[in-house]
């Protein structure tokens, strides 16, 4: 009964899966095609009292939406998918709804909300006997850690060391395939402790196999991340290579969402733009329109704002990293301090202090401190 050329029965959320859009993108890696497949698959199996794997189409749908940036849909449909799983008691379609309504409370900055449902949602799986699903929904606490921007309490550092310490034990013996959204989060767990060369040797290999399994999804996030990594390490043609693939797939789907939530994005999409502009390629892979709407998109969203107390601003036009590094310039710290407590090379750093001058219309760093602080009086 699925519409005719889709075929339904390869479809697979795999024991250890936790996005249900990204099984279905094995199949097709299409939003365009998937979307009318959801919409006629929820239509067809809406029931006053609906078959539990119809969670399945109300999640992977609302996944979706929350990628095209439309929060309020994806919040409601993933919901109604939570609440079919909830009353079927289906742990391996309740958690990756669980995961999935955890990120866009992530996204739009409620922090402490996040942890909230966190906690309610492990207990219901543990209450229901599924202490294995709610060892999974433990990264998505990992994700949160590395997005948040208040200090967080000792107690938490330690729980997210442990989980990446213990799930790279796990992934160790052999990988997998349906492991990705926990290797995943141990690489945003290693960037945001600054351990970026070790996130970058699990990033290659997890590619590669994204690319084999045809993990479009996963790929994508991956490139993404593989980006980052390579520009705090100053390696910039590298990094741009690396989130022109992203944007490629990214730009096909409309998916803007993911770009929108990453700390140091802004940095990464200006120097792609100052990459492209100087090697130009015929036809573009990626239109600047689209990374200039990204660009703009980013600017408002509340989960990049700088931590609770910093000395600096977003009102005086620099990324959450220059601000980061704008604050410790203020504290009078060495270049090399710097460089070590933001995890990145004092070749980063310093171009970073270029931007900061440059966009302060300051000649050094003493004089970029005290125009800020003009700025923010």
């Amino acid at each position: 009964m699925a519409p005719k050329g889709f075929i339904l029965r390869r479809i697979e959320v795999n024991p250890g899966g936790m996005s249900i859009l990204r099984a279905f993108q094995i199949i097709e890696p299409s939003y365009a095609k998937l979307e009318p497949f959801f919409c006629s698959m929820i239509e067809m199996w809406r029931q006053d009292r609906p078959f539990v794997f119809s969670s399945m189409f109300y999640v992977g749908y609302g996944e979706m939406m929350f990628e095209r940036n439309r929060l309020d849909e994806a919040e409601r449909l993933i919901r109604q998918g939570l609440a079919i799983a909830e009353e079927g008691r289906s742990a391996k379609l309740y958690a990756p709804a669980a995961a999935a309504l955890a990120g866009i409370y992530r996204s739009q900055g409620k922090f402490a909300e996040t942890r909230r449902w966190l906690d309610e949602a492990q207990s219901r799986l543990e209450e229901w006997g599924h202490r294995y699903w709610s060892r999974l929904l433990e990264a998505e606490r990992v994700r949160l850690f590395a997005a948040e921007s208040e200090k967080l309490p000792a107690s938490a550092v330690r729980r997210v060391e442990e989980w990446i310490r213990d799930t790279e034990l796990m992934l160790s013996d052999g990988f997998p395939i349906h492991y990705y959204y926990c290797a995943i989060a141990a690489v945003r767990g290693l960037m945001a402790f600054g351990k970026i060369e070790e996130a970058l040797r699990r990033i290659r290999p997890l590619i590669e196999m994204a690319e084999k399994g045809r993990r479009f999804g996963e790929r994508q996030e991956l490139l993404m991340l593989q980006a980052l990594c390579l520009m705090r390490q100053n390696r910039l043609n590298a990094a741009a290579v690396s989130i022109e693939s992203a944007l490629e797939s990214a730009e096909r789907n409309r998916s803007v969402r993911p770009f929108m939530d990453e700390r140091d994005m802004p940095e990464l999409l200006d120097l792609y733009i100052r990459f492209r502009r100087s090697k130009p390629v015929s036809p573009p892979r990626v239109t600047f329109g689209f990374v200039k709407e990204l660009l703009s998109l980013g600017t408002s969203n509340p989960a990049r704002l700088p931590r609770a107390g910093s000395a600096a601003s977003p009102g005086i036009g620099l990324t959450v990293k220059e601000l980061e590094v704008l604050e410790l310039l203020a504290q009078g710290l060495p270049n090399p301090q710097i460089a070590e407590r933001l995890g990145i090379t004092t070749g980063t750093l310093r171009n970073h202090v270029s931007r900061i001058c440059r966009k302060l219309s300051a000649g050094n760093r003493r004089e970029a401190v005290q125009r800020a602080k003009e700025l923010l009086k």
